[in-house]
Parts: C-alpha cells; structure tokens; sequence
C-alpha cells in the first residue's frame, strides 16, 4: 500500500483514539445519543485501505481532523430532518411492503390476527 494511505490511516486512528478517551468519560445518555457518529467513525477507520485514492489521501491530509470530515459527511447522510433520507427511508418501507420478504427471516407477533396480504 503506498505511503500517503498509510499516513492518512495513521492519523485516522490516531483522531480516533483520541475521540475514544473521549466517550469513555461520557454518560450512557450521551453515549447513546452519539451512537451514529461512533459508528461512524469505527467504518472510516476499518475502510481506509479499501477506499481512498491516493489523491483523495493527500486531499484529507490537509486537514487537521479528517476523521470528523468524514464522520460528519456519514452522519449528514444518514439524518432524519434532511428530507432525502426521508424520501429513501420512504421507498425503503415501501419497497420491503412490496416484496415482503421478511415473512421467512423474522418471527411473526403471537397476534398476528390483523396481518394483510
């Protein structure tokens, strides 16, 4: 792997490392609350390798703080008052309805007495 990947992982896991100390000394509340960007911080440091050019390495270095660059684009696309999630949350329950696969992956209720078909 080339040298400019390397540094940008480096200094990923290093923000990252820095940021875990943090949540360590949150509240359960406040852990929770931040679920998303943990998550989301976890995926950019495991798929630096599989996902950075080179070009776009030495773009992030620039930056003090990459880790929270990339971690706030994540959370961004994945936020309930942006209504583009809301559309694709939308077509996402319309879709699963459609297809209905979830009958043979997931138990039914005890009283499915008012299921629709």
């Amino acid at each position: 792997m080339n040298n400019v990947i390397e540094k940008l992982e480096a200094v990923v896991k290093a923000e990252y490392e820095a940021k875990y100390k943090e949540w360590l000394n949150i509240s359960h509340e406040e852990l929770i609350e931040k679920a998303d960007e943990i998550s989301a911080a976890q995926f950019v440091k495991d798929n630096i390798h599989d996902s950075f050019t080179e070009e776009e390495a030495e773009y992030l270095l620039q930056f003090k703080e990459p880790l929270e660059i990339l971690v706030n684009r994540i959370t961004a696309l994945n936020d309930p008052a942006n209504m583009a999630v809301k559309e694709q949350f939308s077509d996402m329950v319309s879709e699963m309805y459609d297809k209905q696969d979830e009958y043979s992956d997931y138990e039914l209720a005890e009283d499915e007495g008012m299921q629709m078909q």
